[in-house]
């Protein structure tokens, strides 16, 4: 097995991320009051593909690009980019972006659940338990809103959660789309068919004319969603896969969170309630009891042989 020994610059790059991911939100809550989510994602998408394809071209792998290619990236881009980044950007006209941040952290929740149920993984009482830790720091934050549907604030967090899991299995089909095609290639080929794809909803919300009557501060955020927290994004979190692992790379999940709460705090001024801290809390260490809890060993219980992850994970 490969041994990903951690390169020096990985925690600095991960903490970069980490802050680029949270500070998305922000953009979306400031740009959900000038064009509509379609938009935003469209745009969003398309100056992420520029970005990806042109560090594609310059790294002269422009021919993992091929024909078939096409439809997994397509189905990929829906899953795992469409639907979640319209949903969250739809909940930002109705929740605050520090809220957005936290509850989305319970992406790994819902992996976790699907691989169970659509990979075998095992379901060993610490990650069992880990879940509904995580889900009930999900009820925290949300105060139990949450679960009403008649309530703005309640539909708002609904649609976090449900772009929370539909990342969740965006992130399962990616596992096996890696063992066929180059990650590089298909994040290319899925922010270009995400661009193609969302396209025409620009013309039927509120018409490309919409960009061009943007503030000059919607305009920069924009730009910093597509470009940065996009495309950037996307291919530095490539380079950590590569450089540090899977593993070490999903530490950014613990960082996302809290750079959009703390970012949501001191620049838009939205206020940090106890609820949100302490749920946002309680997330975090159900993701790290689902993701690290196998790896502990308990005196008196028989060790149960880790995945290949986990063992990656202690090399």
């Amino acid at each position: 097995m490969q041994s990903h020994k951690s390169n020096p610059a990985v925690p600095l790059v991960l903490l970069g991320l980490g802050v680029i991911w949270g500070s998305a939100f922000i953009f979306m809550k400031v740009l959900v009051d000038e064009i509509s989510p379609a938009q935003i994602v469209a745009a969003r998408l398309a100056l992420g593909a520029l970005v990806v394809v042109g560090v594609t071209a310059f790294r002269g792998r422009l021919g993992v690009l091929t024909p078939g290619i096409i439809v997994p990236g397509a189905l990929l881009v829906v899953v795992d980019n469409v639907i979640p980044n319209t949903l969250v950007a739809w909940s930002e006209t109705r929740i605050d972006s520090g809220m957005a941040s936290v509850l989305m952290s319970s992406m790994p929740l819902f992996t976790t659940i699907f691989a169970m149920i659509l990979l075998r993984e095992g379901a060993s009482g610490i990650r069992v338990a880990g879940l509904v830790i995580g889900f009930c720091g999900v009820m925290i934050v949300s105060d139990g809103d949450v679960l009403s549907l008649q309530s703005n604030n309640g539909i708002g967090m609904l649609a976090v959660v449900a772009a929370s899991s539909s990342h969740a299995a965006g992130a399962i089909y990616t596992k096996k789309l890696l063992a066929r095609f180059d990650a590089l290639g298909l994040t290319a080929m899925k922010l270009t068919t995400g661009a193609a794809i969302t396209a025409p909803f620009v013309l039927i919300t509120r018409g490309a004319g919409a960009y061009t009557a943007m503030s000059f501060e919607a305009v920069v955020c924009l730009l910093l969603l597509g470009v940065l927290a996009t495309g950037v994004a996307y291919a530095v979190y490539i380079w950590v896969v590569g450089a540090a692992g899977v593993v070490q790379a999903s530490m950014v999940t613990y960082i996302v969170p809290v750079a959009g709460l703390l970012l949501a705090w001191a620049i838009l001024g939205e206020p940090m309630g106890v609820s949100t801290i302490a749920g946002g809390a309680v997330i975090v260490a159900g993701v790290a009891t689902v993701m690290f809890g196998p790896l502990v060993r308990i005196p008196g219980l028989p060790l149960r042989a880790p995945t290949a992850e986990q063992q990656e994970a202690s090399a």
